[in-house]
C-alpha cells in the first residue's frame, strides 16, 4: 500500500450554447486496484462571447533525455489508420471525383484517426454498390492525422503509399482500392494536395479472401510552408469499374496489427497506413493571430499513462509563447517508472495585435534519464481588454510650455534686467 500524497490536475475549454449545462469531476483507479480521493477543487470559468478560445489534445506519445526544455512533437514517416473518431477534420469529401453513392457506408463523413502507434484489433466496414450500367466511383472512409508543427513539405517526393485490406463479393465488381490524399487546415480545408490527383491501385485483388492492396504515388509538385495544427488526410475511395446492374459488396479493412508486406498479398488483422519519405513532425502547438489587444491565459498538462516505463525521475512540462519560455513546473517520481503521473502548468500575459505562437515543452528532471508524455492538453483562452492609454506626449508637455513661454516674453518686454558690470585693468 502507498501512503505518500498525490495530486492529479485537469482542464478543458469548450463553448456551450444557452442552455443548462451539467459539469461534474470524475475519477478512476489505473489499475484494477483501490485509489482514494481526500479533497478535490473543481471551477467553472464562463467568458463572454468576446473572448477567443484554442485547445489542443494529442495522445501522441514522445519521450526525451534531455534536461534543457524542448518543443513537444514527434517525427513520423507512417501513420496507421484507427476506428477511433478524429477530434477534428473534414465532414465530406474533398476529391475533385465525384461520389455516386453518398449515402454508403452511413458514416462515411465521420472522420476517423489516423495514429503512430497500430490498432489492437482489426476491424472492417462494408458496403453495398449496383452501379446501373456505368463505372462508378464512391468514397469509404475519411482518416485524419495529428496536427503537425510548422514546416515545410517538400515538393515531388516519391513512393508515397497508402494500404488498406481489400475484399470483393464477387470478381465481377472489378473492384480497385483508390486514394486522394491533402493537407487538411481548421478553418481553411484543403490547402495542398499531395496527390496531384486521384490515385486508383493499378490491380484488382478478388473476392477469394482478404488482400493487401497498396498503392504508390508521387506527390504534387511544389514546396508547400506547413502551418502549426495543419493535418494529412486519406480519403479511401472505391473504384468500381463493371458496367453492370448487379449489387456487389466492398469491404475495407484497417486499425488491426499486422504489417502490410506488398500489394496483392493475402491479409488478415490488416495494420493499413499512410506513410512518405520525408520525417514530418507533430507538436503541440497553438498559432492564433490577433487584431486587437488581448489578455492571453495558457495553461497546459503533460501526463504518462500507468504501463508506460520512464526512469522515475518524474517530468517537467512548460510553456513556450512567442519563442519564449514562459513557465514550468516539475512533478515528482512515477514509482518505479511505470505508474501515471501527471504535469500541469499555466501563464498569462498581455498581447498586442499580431501573430503569437504557443507551444507544450518538456524535459526530464535528470540528466541521463527519460521522460515520456503520453498525451498533453493546452488551452489557450484570448481575453478582450483595452489597450494601454496612450501617451500624453507631446500634447500634454505643449500644455505646460505654452504659458512658460508666455510668462518668459511679458518679463522681457516690461522688466528692465540690470546691467551687468564691466571690469577693466589700468596700469599705472
Amino acid at each position: 500500500m502507498i501512503y505518500y500524497a498525490d495530486s492529479v490536475f485537469t482542464a478543458w475549454a469548450m463553448q456551450l450554447f444557452a442552455t443548462s449545462t451539467t459539469v461534474k469531476g470524475r475519477f478512476a483507479c489505473s489499475i484494477a486496484s483501490t485509489v482514494t480521493i481526500n479533497r478535490r477543487q473543481l471551477g467553472v470559468l464562463m467568458f463572454a462571447d468576446t473572448a477567443l478560445l484554442d485547445t489542443f489534445s494529442s495522445d501522441t506519445q514522445v519521450s526525451t533525455t534531455q534536461t534543457g526544455l524542448q518543443d513537444d512533437s514527434l517525427g513520423f514517416t507512417k501513420l496507421y489508420f484507427r476506428n477511433t473518431n478524429a477530434v477534428t477534420g473534414p465532414t465530406g469529401e474533398v476529391s475533385p471525383d465525384s461520389d455516386y453513392f453518398p449515402g454508403t457506408p452511413g458514416d462515411k463523413n465521420t472522420p476517423k484517426d489516423m495514429t503512430t502507434a497500430k490498432g489492437t484489433a482489426q476491424t472492417s466496414v462494408s458496403g453495398a454498390y449496383n452501379n446501373a450500367g456505368a463505372n462508378r466511383m464512391t468514397m469509404c472512409r475519411i482518416f485524419v492525422g495529428p496536427p503537425l508543427g510548422a514546416q515545410t513539405l517538400t515538393g515531388g517526393q516519391a513512393n508515397y503509399k497508402v494500404g488498406l485490406g481489400i475484399r470483393e463479393s464477387s470478381n465481377s465488381m472489378d473492384l480497385y482500392g483508390r486514394v486522394f490524399v491533402y493537407i487538411w487546415r481548421p478553418g481553411s480545408g484543403n490547402v495542398k494536395s499531395i496527390t496531384s490527383s486521384p490515385v486508383s491501385c493499378p490491380s484488382e485483388h478478388g473476392s477469394a479472401q482478404e488482400r493487401e492492396c497498396i498503392i504508390t504515388f508521387t506527390g504534387a509538385s511544389g514546396d508547400f510552408s506547413i502551418q502549426a495544427n495543419d493535418r494529412i488526410v486519406v480519403e479511401i475511395w472505391w473504384d468500381i469499374k463493371n458496367t453492370g446492374s448487379t449489387s456487389y459488396t466492398a469491404t475495407d479493412y484497417y486499425d488491426g496489427t499486422t504489417e502490410m508486406s506488398a500489394d496483392g498479398t493475402a491479409a488478415s488483422d490488416a495494420a493499413a497506413f499512410f506513410s512518405c519519405t520525408q520525417t514530418l513532425y507533430s507538436a503541440a502547438t497553438i498559432q492564433r493571430t490577433t487584431t486587437e489587444y488581448r489578455e492571453l491565459l495558457v495553461v497546459a498538462m503533460g501526463t504518462k499513462r500507468f504501463g508506460t516505463t520512464d526512469s522515475d525521475y518524474g517530468m517537467c512540462y512548460g510553456i513556450n509563447i512567442d519563442s519564449n519560455d514562459r513557465a514550468n513546473s516539475r512533478g515528482t517520481h512515477t514509482t518505479g517508472g511505470t505508474y501515471a503521473s501527471s504535469v500541469a502548468t499555466a501563464y498569462a500575459e498581455n498581447l498586442a495585435a499580431g501573430s503569437h505562437t504557443i507551444k507544450g515543452r518538456f524535459a526530464t528532471n535528470n540528466a541521463g534519464g527519460t521522460t515520456i508524455v503520453d498525451s498533453r492538453r493546452i488551452v489557450a483562452l484570448w481575453l478582450y481588454c483595452p489597450p494601454p492609454p496612450v501617451p500624453e506626449f507631446p500634447f500634454g508637455v505643449l500644455i505646460l510650455a505654452i504659458p512658460i513661454v508666455a510668462i518668459h516674453l511679458l518679463l522681457r518686454k516690461y522688466i528692465i534686467l540690470p546691467k551687468r558690470f564691466v571690469t577693466s585693468s589700468i596700469s599705472r
